[in-house]
C-alpha cells in the first residue's frame, strides 16, 4: 500500500499543473536568463570596481619580514664553505611603511579613466536589458 501511495505522489508531482505567469513576470524572467543582460551586467560589475583598484595606489602600503636560524653545538659551516669558528643562533626582524607623496598625477588621471569606462559598461548593460525586451527576452539569438 505504501509503494502505490510513493507512486501516486511521484506521478502526481510530474504531471502537476505548470505555474501560470502574467506577461511581466514572464519578460523579467527572459530578462533574468538572457545570456547577453547577464553577462554585460557582470562585466559592469567587474569594471565598477576598477576605480576603486588604481585608487589603491594612493593607500599606504606597510610590510614586513622575519629571518632566522638556529646553530647546534661546535657549528662551523654555516653557508657553503666559509669557516666560521663560532656561530650563533640568532634572528632577524624588520618592517616598512609607505605613502605617497606626490604622484604628479599618474593615479588621478587613470581612477578617472576607470570611471568612464565603468559608467560606459553600466549603460551597455542597460542597453543590452532594453533589447532583451525590445527581443521578447529571446536569447540574442536573432530569432
Amino acid at each position: 500500500m505504501t509503494r502505490l501511495w510513493m507512486l501516486w505522489l511521484t506521478i502526481s508531482a510530474c504531471f502537476g499543473q505548470p505555474a501560470v505567469l502574467t506577461l511581466a513576470e514572464a519578460e523579467a524572467e527572459a530578462l533574468r536568463r538572457h545570456p547577453g543582460v547577464a553577462a554585460a551586467e557582470l562585466t559592469a560589475a567587474a569594471q565598477a570596481q576598477t576605480p576603486r583598484q588604481v585608487r589603491s595606489a594612493l593607500a599606504p602600503q606597510i610590510g614586513g619580514a622575519a629571518s632566522g636560524t638556529g646553530a647546534t653545538d661546535r657549528a662551523r659551516i654555516a653557508a657553503g664553505q666559509l669557516q666560521n669558528p663560532i656561530i650563533f643562533s640568532r634572528l632577524g626582524m624588520g618592517g616598512n611603511f609607505n605613502r605617497l607623496l606626490f604622484d604628479g598625477g599618474r593615479t588621478k588621471l587613470p581612477a578617472q579613466g576607470a570611471g568612464a569606462r565603468a559608467r560606459s559598461e553600466k549603460e551597455n548593460a542597460n542597453t543590452m536589458r532594453a533589447r532583451g525586451r525590445a527581443d521578447g527576452g529571446g536569447a540574442g539569438t536573432g530569432a
